[in-house]
């Protein structure tokens, strides 16, 4: 990934469903170590879609065609999407559910003073 959103929400049950609902056909997705498919997609979205379960997750990752979508790692509030899908974070946004910003992926873990700088650019839109 070259340029990456970083996606910052209180509502990741209503993101996941989204999420799920959009990409889940012809997708593979990794929780916590476990794979699922394009089968799986109504009964993650009826259990595994509610903020406790979301925020007790530590790696989550949507790949389609070879290629992370979405992804994070300790935590959905380091939630990353590829660049390519900015229309969809785009239709999020209006519709409330996401703030975003955009920013050059640096590292598969950001720093805290990455973190921090995408944070402050993040309240200041």
């Amino acid at each position: 990934m070259d340029n990456v959103i970083w996606i910052n929400t209180t509502r990741y049950s209503t993101l996941f469903r989204c999420i799920l609902r959009e990409y889940g056909v012809g997708s593979e997705i990794l929780i916590d170590g476990h794979r699922y498919t394009e089968r799986d997609i109504a009964e993650l979205i009826a259990t595994w879609c509610t903020n406790a379960n979301i925020r007790g997750t530590r790696n989550f990752r949507l790949i389609r065609n070879s290629k992370i979508i979405f992804s994070f790692h300790d935590g959905p509030q380091e939630l990353v999407v590829a660049y390519s899908e900015l229309t969809f974070v785009q239709r999020l946004r209006q519709e409330k559910i996401i703030r975003y910003t955009i920013t050059s992926y640096m590292s598969k873990n950001p720093s805290l003073l990455q973190r921090l700088v995408t944070k402050i650019k993040q309240l200041a839109n």
